[in-house]
């Protein structure tokens, strides 16, 4: 379980400011997945899969936003590939 400080959703308008709506505090839940695999005895490949996800959250508007967002579901994934040097 994770801790999620702040989830912020910025709307884009052709011609007009950007409306942001944020919100904070709610729980999140995160699930990792990696390998490391060895090309040499100095290199290594690293490879891990990251997803995440948020439920029911609340976006309330920031400065000229108003209104909120009630119940938004928030998820992520991620790949992250890397290359080790073993000194």
């Amino acid at each position: 379980m994770t801790w999620v400080e702040e989830i912020d959703l910025d709307l884009e308008r052709r011609g007009s400011k950007e409306l942001s709506y944020s919100g904070n505090g709610d729980v999140g839940y995160p699930v990792f997945a990696g390998v490391n695999y060895d090309l040499n005895e100095d290199w290594k490949l690293q490879s891990e899969l990251r997803y995440g996800w948020v439920n029911d959250i609340d976006l309330d508007g920031e400065g000229s936003a108003t209104g909120e967002f009630d119940s938004i579901d928030y998820e992520t994934t991620t790949i992250q590939v890397g290359l080790a040097y073993d000194i």
